[in-house]
């Protein structure tokens, strides 16, 4: 029986698949998280879901401190014999989604070297991923456990089969890696799909907008621009846009950017969406999805 196994005999709980519960069971790729995390004891971590708190032990081990956030109030017992025995994790019990990332950490220094790491409930990756991109925190690295093809549309370069929205909007403000994948034998249920774990940080030069509500209305371009991604940009914008822009207008714009009438969205880099966006002059478009509170 394994340690997971046995914690969870013994308190008398099983795992809920609603709310995808799928424990890193594997002590080898534990190890390899951690250290991709690269906390020192100048850190804080915030975890997002640490279950019964194996990952979150790892990582205490290395930070400074971790503020762990759990949706699961089942695990508090564990938690205060696993975990606050350790003296430098403190777990708050919620919905992540719910959570003001800004005011949980406004206690952190303004020179911290803040960390967040998480193995992520699948359905949850790219809410979690949005919330983040809309945050006005700023996170030194960021690593998530994630399912293997949501991995590699967000590590994708414009040109790939791959690049889309979720790519786009995270190379505004983060350079991405796909660091390594995980056998569906590693966690505890085992999934039946393969994971992968990749890390974020800040791009060299800087995030591409500063300013948050330019940068939510961009996003809300790039929703517009990739709609009817086998459509030509110009296309899937005037009909994403619902009359607040003409095509004539998103065609000049693209001349002005010496870019083809017939260019795609998926041809383009972030770097260039957002040149084209700020040459039609950062059109405040109808939101095309739910927008995630930072």
């Amino acid at each position: 029986m394994s340690r997971i196994s046995q914690l969870l005999s013994e308190a008398g709980l099983s795992l809920k698949k609603s709310l995808g519960q799928n424990f890193l069971v594997s002590q080898p790729v534990l190890e390899r998280i951690a250290n991709a995390c690269g906390a020192t004891q100048k850190s804080l971590v915030l975890e997002i879901g640490c279950g019964l708190g194996n990952l979150t032990e790892m990582l205490a081990r290395r930070a400074g401190h971790v503020l762990a956030v759990e949706l699961d109030e089942r695990f508090k017992n564990i938690h205060r014999r696993m975990l606050a025995p350790l003296g430098n994790v403190d777990v708050l019990y919620g919905d992540f989604m719910n959570v003001d990332i800004k005011t949980l950490l406004q206690r952190t220094t303004a020179d911290a070297d803040l960390r967040l790491a998480g193995n992520i409930p699948y359905h949850l990756t790219s809410p979690i991923l949005f919330k983040l991109l809309a945050s006005e925190t700023d996170f030194d690295c960021v690593i998530l456990l994630m399912q293997r093809e949501v991995a590699h549309r967000l590590c994708a370069k414009p040109t790939s089969q791959h690049w889309g929205i979720l790519a786009a909007k995270t190379h505004v403000r983060f350079n991405t890696e796909l660091l390594f994948t995980v056998p569906p034998g590693a966690f505890l249920p085992p999934p039946k799909i393969h994971s992968a774990l990749v890390r974020l940080t800040p791009r060299t030069d800087g995030m591409l907008i500063q300013n948050t509500d330019e940068r939510q209305n961009f996003f809300t371009f790039i929703d517009a621009a990739f709609a009817q991604r086998r459509k030509f940009l110009a296309k899937s914008v005037t009909a994403a846009a619902c009359g607040a822009i003409d095509r004539s207008a998103i065609e000049t714009a693209l001349t002005q950017c010496e870019l083809p009438p017939n260019t795609r969205a998926e041809e383009l880099s972030a770097e260039q969406l957002l040149t084209l966006f700020r040459t039609l002059g950062s059109p405040k478009l109808p939101t095309l999805r739910k927008q995630y509170e930072a």
